[in-house]
């Protein structure tokens, strides 16, 4: 399984100790998936990565002489924060951009 999800699953899972009668002192591992903090966790793992490539092309606008180039990466930069503002609204988050 891809890493990055593997560890959104191990941060959505609740673990609890319990002592149930007859255990010899020893607890037992109750664990539950909350599939809402999964949820939750991978929207902002993706307006994440669309606040990093608004960045990287941001730097390339920077860096480029070359205006057609230069409004093409803008409307990159645009389409992302867009996507980003758009996900903030819909699934109440906070990402900077």
């Amino acid at each position: 399984m891809n890493e990055s999800l593997q560890s959104l699953i191990e941060q959505s899972t609740i673990r609890e100790e319990f002592f149930p009668a007859g255990c010899n002192g020893y607890p037992e591992i109750r664990c539950s998936f909350d599939k809402e903090r999964f949820a939750e966790l991978i929207v902002r793992e993706c307006a994440a990565m669309f606040a990093r490539e608004a960045e990287t092309l941001r730097k390339c606008r920077r860096s480029t002489l070359d205006v057609a180039e230069k409004n093409r990466l803008a409307e990159g930069e645009s389409a992302y924060e867009y996507a980003i503002e758009l996900m903030q609204k819909r699934f109440n988050i906070k990402v900077s951009v």
